[in-house]
């Protein structure tokens, strides 16, 4: 009976869902970059996720940002049935999505640091191409710096890096 118990506490295991929580930012809005650019690589980023098996996706938008229907047309373009979009969550809705997690992603949002403080592996994707000026405008050059996170350039396979 153990060893059936511990087979089936394996296959339950495997079978758990991975929730991958992207924390986007409002760079379209504080005109960082264009909206076509933000939001091509954005898709390209979200392909990516959709290519991880046994993945749920979390994309919790920022509260400035205005352009949530071209999240979700990019979601039906890609036919993507696994993802969910949050908007207008609470402080506490919020560490509650990060606590429960397994990867966390962001442009370089200062989002990071609460998510590598209840020690969530952390990607943080350069969708501006390593812009310096980008980073010191975020004011979140300590994520840039830290070791704490993962650095990817958006046009890498974000995939792998999630996976890791």
């Amino acid at each position: 009976d153990e060893l059936l118990a511990a087979s089936y506490l394996e296959e339950e295991s495997q079978k758990k869902e991975k929730t991958i929580l992207f924390a986007t930012s409002p760079l379209v809005e504080d005109n960082l970059i264009g909206k076509d650019a933000y939001f091509t690589r954005t898709a390209k980023i979200l392909l990516d996720l959709k290519k991880i098996e046994g993945s749920k996706v979390i994309v919790k938008l920022h509260p400035r940002e205005k352009h949530a229907a071209l999240y979700r047309k990019i979601m039906q373009d890609l036919d993507f049935k696994d993802i969910a979009i949050l908007q207008n969550t609470t402080r506490k809705e919020f560490y509650t999505l990060i606590r429960n997690c397994d990867s966390f992603l962001n442009l370089g949002s200062t989002a990071a640091m609460e998510a590598i403080i209840l020690d969530k592996p952390v990607v943080t994707i350069d969708i501006q191409d390593n812009d310096k000026d980008y980073i010191q405008r975020l004011k979140a050059t300590f994520i840039e710096d830290s070791n704490a996170t993962l650095k990817v350039r958006q046009e890498d396979n974000v995939t792998e890096a999630v996976e890791r």
